[in-house]
């Protein structure tokens, strides 16, 4: 097997439409910093891309979590484990105790719902952090609810591009990849 190192940033975010933005639950910077911090990054990536399997055939993959800027950036990227202020780092740590405050604080101690919109369009890591998010955001009481978009005929044309309701896993690639 021949491992190929690539540069190529792909990156999901979540996305939250204007209006859930502007009037829902959104608007407070306490619900998405929770929201952030309901997520374990490593059990994502650990699901999505197999680190498991490849640590048993003696490949250590490195577990680098994204921020808006991609890690395949160098110089750009800061790394919340070891290059964030502290105070901004604990947003990405995985602690839904922590969370659950934030939420309560929010004045949304017994959560609330929003459509969950992503599509079948992509592939592999996509699909699986699709089904994922949902279960981590179980835990501090946020239903999302899948609406699984047509890739051409909705996802494209009008998800991607934000004409949605509620929140959205956005997913793009910057970068090259290095053979």
């Amino acid at each position: 097997m021949q491992v190929i190192e690539n540069e190529v940033g792909n990156t999901r975010y979540i996305v939250f439409s204007k209006e859930a933005l502007a009037n829902g639950p959104m608007k407070d910077a306490r619900v998405r910093r929770a929201i952030s911090m309901a997520l374990n990054r490593d059990q994502m990536l650990d699901s999505a891309y197999g680190l498991p399997e490849l640590k048993k055939l003696g490949i250590n993959p490195s577990y680098n979590w994204d921020t808006f800027i991609p890690h395949s950036h160098k110089g750009y990227w800061l790394d919340p484990k070891t290059e964030m202020s502290p105070a901004n780092a604990a947003y990405h740590k995985f602690n839904p105790t922590e969370a659950m405050k934030l939420m309560e604080a929010a004045g949304f101690k017994d959560g609330f719902s929003m459509e969950w919109h992503w599509t079948r369009g992509y592939a592999g890591a996509y699909q699986v952090q699709g089904e994922l998010i949902p279960q981590f955001l179980k835990a501090i009481k946020v239903d999302f609810k899948s609406v699984i978009d047509d890739y051409a005929s909705v996802f494209i044309p009008q998800t991607f591009v934000g004409k949605f309701n509620g929140a959205a896993l956005i997913s793009y690639k910057i970068g090259r990849a290095h053979v």
